[in-house]
């Protein structure tokens, strides 16, 4: 019987620990670090259309600036605005706007200089920054541009639904049909993304 309750207790215990982390990590991004269980998953463009306000094609304007919130890494990039498909915030061609990243989170890959991005973001709502946005579906909502042609970003170690069913990229036009075709629906409830370390998986 004793053990049988030392086991209880233990159970609680680590139970008790396990949602302290989770809790500490959520009110963060959204979407803390190492690797995430997301809760947006998009099955395709259509999905992730009416989840995004705005949709941006730009360039990085500046470095990638890491900075602690916390105990936890979050990098923000300045992005300069080039095209925009779709806008609820106002935004306009030349604007510069922060997008808020977690450092080495797996399914949040760091936007580089030297790609010509196509973003599907939101505003992010939180603690760590002002005036910043993040991603929808993180990786989901990343994308590169090559010669007229829209591929996702593949610097992950494993692929989401989008990754795999446009690989080969779809054509800046087909974008803009699939934009016009599926209207951004706002979600009532914020999106949390639950956390596994390397030591998890």
């Amino acid at each position: 019987m004793k053990k049988l309750l030392f086991l209880l207790a233990l159970g609680i215990s680590i139970s008790l620990i396990c949602f302290t982390g989770y809790a500490k990590f959520s009110r963060y991004l959204n979407q803390p670090s190492a690797s995430a269980i997301l809760s947006e998953n998009f099955e395709n463009l259509e999905g992730l259309s009416k989840a995004t306000p705005a949709v941006i094609a730009g360039k990085v304007a500046g470095g990638n600036i890491e900075f602690e919130y916390d105990g936890v890494t979050f990098v923000k990039t300045e992005v300069k605005i080039k095209d925009i498909y779709r806008d609820n915030y106002g935004l306009k061609k030349g604007d510069i706007i922060t997008l808020l990243q977690t450092y080495g989170l797996n399914e949040d890959p760091i936007v580089d200089k030297h790609d010509e991005l196509l973003l599907f973001i939101k505003k992010y709502d939180g603690p760590v920054i002002d005036n910043a946005y993040r991603m929808v579906g993180l990786v989901q909502g990343h994308f590169k541009i090559k010669r007229l042609k829209v591929y996702p970003n593949k610097d992950t170690d494993s692929e989401t639904l989008i990754q795999q069913k446009y690989s080969s990229g779809i054509s800046l036009e087909e974008l803009k049909s699939i934009l016009e075709k599926n209207d951004y629906v706002p979600t009532k409830y914020p999106v949390i993304y639950t956390i596994q370390s390397q030591e998890q998986q």
